[in-house]
């Protein structure tokens, strides 16, 4: 998730009329890496937010994490007009997590595209 936050905070502070020191910051910014960064969103979110339900321990984040989630829409909408100077990298998960047993974010989900 740490991706899509990187991508929320440049967008900001790319947006005109933000605070010099936040633009300042978002043009010293040459690069992004993605590990795992679930750009559409995660197939495991929607299991994971059933499971945190039932424990009465329910995160609002997590709903953002689902496929194609209006949060990472809105997200992905933005990002391309702001980051064309950018050079991104995307990596993504090739073996199944030992804990879990499964990969958590496919490589489609883990691409920019």
């Amino acid at each position: 998730m740490g991706g899509l936050v990187a991508k929320r905070a440049y967008i900001l502070a790319k947006l005109p009329g933000q605070q010099a020191a936040y633009s300042s910051i978002a043009n010293r910014v040459q690069a992004m890496l993605f590990l795992a960064t679930p750009h559409r969103g995660a197939d495991d979110a929607s299991l994971l937010s059933k499971l945190l339900s039932l424990s009465l321990n329910s995160k609002p984040f997590v709903g953002d994490l689902e496929r194609n989630s209006h949060a990472t829409q809105n997200i992905n909408d933005e990002f391309p007009h702001l980051c064309q100077n950018l050079q991104l990298f995307s990596f993504y998960e090739t073996l199944p997590t030992k804990y879990v047993g499964s990969i958590i974010v496919d490589k489609d989900l883990a691409t920019l595209g």
